[in-house]
This record gives C-alpha cells, structure tokens and sequence, in this order.
C-alpha cells in the first residue's frame, strides 16, 4: 500500500518511453494504441494498433496532453 503513489519509472525512463512512443507515431503516421514492457533495464514494444474508440480531435488533445507531462 505505501508504494501505490510512488511512480514506477524514473523520469528519464519516462523520457525514453515518450521517445519511443513519438517514433511509433512518426512510423505509422499517427497516434498508436501501444502495448509495451519493461524489463532487464529495457523496454519492448510488444505491439503498436491503431485507435478506434474516439475522434481525431480527442487524440490529438490527449497527446499533446501527455506530451506536457513528460520532464
């Protein structure tokens, strides 16, 4: 109980999740529904699909919104 408000990933674990995460975009051209693992000190992108449960405009707001969040 007392590690649930600690954060899992230190922020340049964030960072690199976040570099990772606007490579996949870049790719494919838009934003992704990315699946992803941590372990060994290394991150795995298990699988990238697309977004379908809500509007352009939605997605674009919470990516820019999670974009801000990253150090």
């Amino acid at each position: 109980a007392e590690n649930q408000s600690q954060p899992s990933l230190r922020p340049d674990q964030l960072q690199e999740l976040s570099r990772l995460a606007a490579r996949i975009e870049q790719f494919y051209g838009g934003p992704r529904d990315v699946e992803w693992a941590f372990a060994d000190g290394q991150f795995y992108i298990l699988q990238a699909r697309p977004i379908t449960t809500t509007t352009a405009a939605e997605l674009e707001k919470v990516r820019r919104e999670e974009m801000e969040r990253v150090p």
